[in-house]
């Protein structure tokens, strides 16, 4: 569960420094 909580983190930041 941890790490499927840290990866959504992760693509949820890469995808915001994207939309910037």
């Amino acid at each position: 569960m941890d790490l499927s909580g840290r990866r959504n983190l992760r693509s949820l930041c890469f995808l915001a420094i994207l939309s910037l």
